[in-house]
């Protein structure tokens, strides 16, 4: 793999904390690949349940929907 750019970016919607990174890279055949991740980060009323909700692109395998809960 060859150099890759990255544009990270953060920002607050209503009470959940948006994340995104798109990455661009070369791959060993020369070709430009392209990859994406968004995040949505929101905390329970009473502080005791993380919640992320991502979003990926450009993976293998295509895009990619997950839920992730944390509990404290």
């Amino acid at each position: 793999m060859g150099p890759a750019k990255a544009a990270l970016k953060a920002t607050w919607s209503g009470n959940a904390l948006e994340l995104s990174r798109k990455s661009t890279f070369t791959a060993q055949d020369g070709s430009e690949r392209t990859s994406s991740e968004n995040r949505k980060l929101s905390l329970s009323g009473d502080g005791k349940v993380l919640t992320a909700i991502v979003h990926s692109e450009g993976g293998r395998g295509g895009p990619t929907d997950s839920t992730l809960v944390f509990n404290k």
